[in-house]
C-alpha cells in the first residue's frame, strides 16, 4: 500500500475554532484514575475482515479459511452530551 501526502495551506482552509462539546459529567477529558477497571475481550475474526482492519495476515499454505484471534485489554469511561457519546481510555490489542 502506498500513501501519498499532499501539503495543505492552512490559511486557505479558513478554519474556525469550535467550542468544546457540553458533556454530562465530563467537563474535560477524565484522568486515568477515573477510568474503569481493566477489561479483557477476545475477538475471532475472519482473515479477510482482519486484513481490512489493518491486521497483517500471512498465508503460506494456500488455505482460504483462516481465522485471527485478537485479545484486547482496555480501560475506559464514556461521556455523553449533545446527542453523542465520547469514549476516553486506553487499549492494548494483540
Amino acid at each position: 500500500m502506498i500513501t501519498h501526502f499532499v501539503p495543505l495551506d492552512a490559511q486557505a482552509l479558513e478554519l474556525q475554532p469550535r467550542a468544546a462539546p457540553t458533556l454530562d459529567g465530563c467537563s474535560e477529558p477524565p484522568s486515568a484514575a477515573s477510568l474503569s477497571d481493566w477489561r479483557q475481550d477476545d475477538y475471532d475474526l475472519d482473515a479477510h475482515l482482519a486484513g481490512k482492519l489493518g491486521f497483517a495476515i500471512g498465508n503460506t499454505s494456500g488455505s482460504t479459511s483462516q481465522r485471527l484471534l485478537v485479545r484486547e485489554f482496555s480501560r475506559s469511561t464514556v461521556c455523553e452530551g449533545e446527542g453523542k457519546r465520547y469514549r476516553y481510555g486506553t487499549a492494548v490489542r494483540w
